[in-house]
């Protein structure tokens, strides 16, 4: 791994290096009930139960899931390509205004009358 020297793994890519550990914990912090009930199982399998976001936010729990992860591929191609360092707050506020659009979005369709 470029950000940590562990064995690139599948698991390690998206999870268990220290920095993205870090993305996900912020990320869990903000949106989920219980922030340590996120786990790798929840990340490589879509079934299953899933952790309760926090009522306050209309995005379902895959697309937590989904906006960190293309937040960290953004930051980790900036790391290979533009040379750039992986800085963990960063990372998850990236994911935060991603999820943050998707919830504005979510409460604008609610607040819609029905046709």
């Amino acid at each position: 791994c470029s950000l940590c020297g562990d064995m690139d793994t599948q698991e390690d890519f998206p999870w268990a290096c220290p920095p993205k550990q870090q993305v996900w914990q912020t990320v869990a912090a903000r949106f989920l009930q219980t922030s340590l009930d996120l786990r790798y199982l929840h990340l490589s399998s879509l079934s299953g139960p899933c952790p309760a976001v926090l009522a306050a936010f209309s995005v379902p729990f895959h697309a937590i899931v989904a906006c960190t992860l293309l937040a960290i591929w953004r930051a980790h191609w900036q790391v290979v390509f533009d040379e750039r360092h992986f800085w963990p707050n960063e990372v998850a506020a990236q994911a935060m205004i991603i999820i943050r659009r998707i919830h504005a979005g979510h409460s604008l369709n609610y607040a819609r009358p029905l046709a």
